[in-house]
């Protein structure tokens, strides 16, 4: 990651307007218990446009970060040798790019914005590139041992590292899908079971509703292996995604 720099043509560039002007909506912020004045439109207009500018930032990010990571997404994760094959493993090579530019972006942000702010812009990216990688990845693709074991080295040694600290939790469905693919077989087959079960239940009980199935709260069998934010259906999905599974 040493080539950070040399790696990152299309880096969003911060000005130094767009940073006065948050810092001038942050102090503002800070004065909200003061009782309504003649300013209060005003600063009704910097928060509007708080929220507009951190959206295009946001919005250009996520872009960037999609665009870059089609190799990663295309990698053939139902076809990759055996982790016991390997001596020690790597982050995948076609993450590079990706990583690279999430940490300088990231570095950027933290240069030119207040911390509030530039956090704020953090957690929505992270937010938003978690959801794109579970739905182009998880949902698109079938994983052998191998795969399972790559995605979740990717996830532990790259992703959450680059992002570091409290952020790291914001990965929630890559993270936990990552859980799920790579639990015992065992264990997998159990939870499967447990989950059509449930499934089942809340179909019977919905049969009678044109509404689209609503999972009900997770079962403490998930919270103990730490899912707390795929539901009962999304845990399923990820699951079916296993060729051990699938080939029971």
């Amino acid at each position: 990651m040493d080539n950070f720099a040399d790696k990152n043509s299309n880096q969003i560039d911060i000005d130094s307007t767009l940073a006065q002007q948050f810092d001038l909506i942050q102090l503002n912020k800070k004065n909200d218990l003061i009782p309504a004045s003649i300013f209060d439109h005003l600063l009704e207009q910097y928060r509007d446009e708080e929220e507009k500018n951190c959206s295009i930032i946001v919005n250009h990010i996520v872009s960037t970060l999609k665009a870059k990571s089609r190799r990663y997404i295309n990698e053939k994760w139902s076809a990759m040798p055996n982790p016991k094959d390997y001596f020690s493993m790597n982050i995948s090579s076609s993450a590079i790019d990706v990583l690279l530019e999430l940490q300088t972006t990231f570095a950027n942000l933290s240069i030119n914005l207040l911390k509030n702010v530039s956090n704020e812009i953090r957690a929505r990216v992270i937010k938003q590139f978690d959801e794109y990688l579970f739905n182009r990845i998880i949902n698109d693709y079938t994983f052998n041992e191998g795969g399972a074991a790559q995605f979740l080295f990717d996830m532990n040694r790259g992703w959450s590292r680059i992002v570091n600290d409290h952020f790291s939790q914001l990965f929630n469905k890559c993270r936990e899908s990552a859980l799920l693919l790579t639990m015992p077989i065992g264990s997998a087959l159990l939870l499967v079971d447990a989950l059509q079960q449930d499934l089942s239940l809340a179909s019977l009980t919905d049969s009678s509703s044109k509404d689209p199935i609503v999972s009900s709260p997770l079962p403490s069998a998930l919270h103990e292996m730490g899912i707390h934010n795929l539901s009962e259906f999304e845990a399923d999905q990820v699951l079916q995604r296993r060729r051990d599974l699938t080939n029971c």
